[in-house]
């Protein structure tokens, strides 16, 4: 929430970005901004270009590495002991499956030969045999992927799944109680009724009702016989299985994570959109969701929001004059503006240009998924707004802040959000390099 500050400090060529945040803390103190250090785990330096960063380095890197034209930024973050409080999960496995699954645990109906058990669970075949039950092939590749797709996702996917096999064994189950069917030894009684028998009925007999069934469903399709049933049943366990276990993989979060939030609006007679204040890192919570993301905003940027009154969100009179349905000033502005995402890749800045929307609330120039009405407020309650933070953006991701032209004039301070205060005096000794930090 403060303006930012900026310093010059001199240090040793040979000193590490320890070093730089040491005397920048010592500084701070001197100056009497601080009354005490800043815990260096609760620092991060990061080279900023185009207001988005270019470069997040360790703590033990040389600060040689910096060069003249280079802008740096030390930025404070939550205190880690707090967000890993935050971040504690609140209730043990088998809750977490039974608030995944449901109670119910699913039993498969038919057995699978075991030549096709080792090759559904060689080199998780499973995942490659779930393309031929699939309409989009390549929607399995992104669900999948760690860095693109999402437990949510997932777990959404699985959902639908067993929905089908469901139907799939309703459909089987009305033909072997249809008269009309073929009996399983293939012939019928004197009495001309089905000779039903105790045989088990043919893995590989196509069924009329399966076919129908494939033929009508929007996501799957290629479902003849009982024994694609039973490789569906199979797929299915084994992707609860691995949906459990990226659960449980979210103890890696148990420090939360730090994420760059970029600022941005649509180009002067364009439709795209490019950053234009400093950026803002956050740490987060291992559990944080997209709507709680949003009231840490609001916090984190109540100096630079403004309420519908022009006043800062932080004055008192702006939240007095505000209906409490919708929570602070800020948030108000916040819970219009569209979010989007980026995971951290091979190179060093974000371009957006592959951003993914986080959230309900999507751009005024995308269209819609289903064809339904834009959102223009963002709800608590919706499920796109609980994804986990964590989970889709990943470490040292960026979450673009997409505001619209008349958002921002009517809710944002962009002077304020990059308005510097300077600290002390710079002082430069031979032989030694002298670095502005902000």
């Amino acid at each position: 929430q403060q303006k930012l500050k900026t310093m010059s400090l001199t240090l040793n060529k040979s000193a590490s970005m320890n070093g730089l945040m040491t005397k920048m803390n010592e500084k701070l103190v001197e100056e009497g901004l601080l009354s005490e250090p800043i815990p260096l785990e609760d620092l991060v330096a990061v080279d900023v270009w185009s207001h988005e960063v270019f470069s997040w380095y360790q703590h033990t890197a040389d600060i040689d590495r910096l060069r003249d034209n280079d802008k740096t930024f030390i930025y404070q973050l939550r205190r880690l002991a707090d967000v890993q409080e935050e971040s504690k999960p609140k209730e043990d496995a088998a809750q977490v499956s039974e608030d995944i699954f449901g109670t119910r645990r699913r039993t498969r109906k038919y057995n699978l030969d075991i030549a096709t058990l080792s090759r559904l669970n060689a080199n998780d075949g499973w995942q490659k045999e779930l393309e031929n039950y699939v309409q989009s092939p390549m929607m399995l590749l992104s669900l999948f992927n760690p860095r693109r797709g999402s437990n949510d996702e997932r777990i959404q996917f699985c959902k639908k799944l067993e929905t089908f096999i469901d139907l799939c064994h309703k459909e089987i189950e009305e033909d072997e109680a249809s008269g009309t069917k073929r009996p399983r030894d293939g012939s019928k009684n004197g009495s001309g009724s089905v000779d039903t028998g105790s045989e088990d009925p043919p893995m590989d007999e196509q069924i009329q009702g399966l076919l129908d069934r494939s033929d009508a469903s929007p996501s799957f399709k290629g479902a003849r016989t009982r024994q694609d049933v039973a490789i569906l049943e199979w797929c299915a366990s084994k992707l609860r299985q691995y949906i459990l276990n990226s659960s449980k993989a979210k103890e890696s979060y148990k420090d939360g994570i730090v994420v760059q939030i970029v600022m941005r609006r649509p180009k002067s007679g364009s439709s795209n959109y490019s950053s234009f204040v400093q950026p803002v890192l956050m740490r987060i919570s291992g559990n944080l969701t997209v709507y709680g993301l949003r009231k840490c905003l609001a916090d984190r940027l109540s100096r630079s929001l403004k309420s519908s009154s022009g006043q800062s969100s932080m004055e008192p009179q702006a939240a007095n004059s505000l209906d409490p349905s919708f929570g602070s000033p800020g948030m108000l502005a916040i819970r219009q503006v569209p979010l989007s995402f980026e995971k951290k890749g091979a190179y060093t800045r974000s371009t957006g240009s592959n951003a993914s929307r986080l959230g309900m609330i999507s751009r005024a120039d995308e269209s819609s998924d289903d064809g339904t009405p834009r959102a223009t407020m963002a709800l608590s309650s919706d499920d796109a707004e609980n994804q986990i933070v964590a989970e889709v953006v990943g470490p040292n991701g960026a979450v673009f802040v997409d505001w619209s032209d008349d958002l921002c004039d009517h809710f944002f301070d962009e002077h304020e959000a990059n308005a510097e205060e300077s600290v002390g005096e710079p002082e430069k000794k031979e032989d030694e390099k002298a670095l502005t930090v902000m």
